[in-house]
């Protein structure tokens, strides 16, 4: 017989602020409602009603920024300059209520049938912070004018949607927004659903953050939330930061 298990984080119970509460309604492009939508701030989640209004209350009202959707099988995201967008930006938290709509686009036939192009560790960094190396691989950003077009040639070749995914490490550490502009401006030019899933190289400054939150600031600001999930025929997958920083050292439980 084993002793039970102490997580390394036990969660202390939340007291929920006044003003915490998160509402908004999730749509389609048309501006019907999604019913029975699940909407989460990444802690909680909530399901929307028969007219894709919800409603919920936040116990990190302060750490949240973004509402998502568990987008389901019969939609897909909207794409918006290449930022796959199945969430809604929240106003900074002011001991008020906040307010966020979630748009999604209907998909033209719900079949069970999709392809999804998986990439991971490009790690890329712009050259001046590697004039040191080769110019292979990860060391430069270089390796998005290969990975792009190989991956445009999938896309032109696949037969029924398609969907990519990006499962984290885009960035080499600490070379922030130089490095997720060019790539968000190859993800555009592929015309698809593009998921990305943050990666511990995706912390940035980790010597000068105080809190988790910070270190993925950046990544944030690119692409939205780093916990989420979504639909997709048969299959459900499910998205989650499972890399803790916490004043210059990060730990993986």
């Amino acid at each position: 017989c084993q002793p039970e298990f102490e997580p390394m984080d036990p969660i202390s119970p939340v007291v929920m602020e006044q003003g915490a509460w998160l509402s908004g309604r999730v749509i389609d492009t048309d501006g019907n409602p999604v019913p029975n939508a699940v909407v989460t701030d990444g802690f909680v989640h909530s399901m929307a009603d028969e007219n894709g209004c919800y409603r919920f209350e936040s116990p990190y009202p302060d750490r949240v920024k973004y509402v998502s959707v568990r987008v389901p099988k019969e939609y897909r995201p909207v794409i918006r300059q290449g930022r796959t967008t199945f969430f809604g930006s929240l106003p900074a938290y002011n001991g008020e209520e906040r307010t966020a709509d979630i748009v999604l686009e209907k998909r033209s036939s719900t079949s069970d049938d999709f392809t999804m192009l998986v990439i991971a560790d490009p790690q890329a960094a712009p050259l001046e912070k590697n004039a040191k190396r080769d110019k292979i691989a990860y060391a430069t950003l270089d390796v998005w004018e290969d990975l792009f077009a190989d991956m445009k040639n999938r896309v032109a070749n696949t037969t029924g949607e398609c969907y990519g995914l990006c499962l984290g490490d885009i960035a080499a550490a600490a070379t922030g927004e130089s490095v997720y502009a060019p790539y968000s401006i190859g993800v555009a030019s592929l015309g698809i659903p593009f998921y990305q899933v943050i990666g511990n190289h995706d912390h940035f400054h980790v010597e000068t953050n105080l809190t988790d939150d910070d270190a993925a600031a950046a990544f944030e600001a690119a692409f939205g939330p780093r916990n989420y999930s979504f639909d997709l025929g048969q299959f459900h997958f499910v998205v989650i930061d499972n890399c803790i920083y916490e004043k210059g050292w990060r730990r993986y439980p």
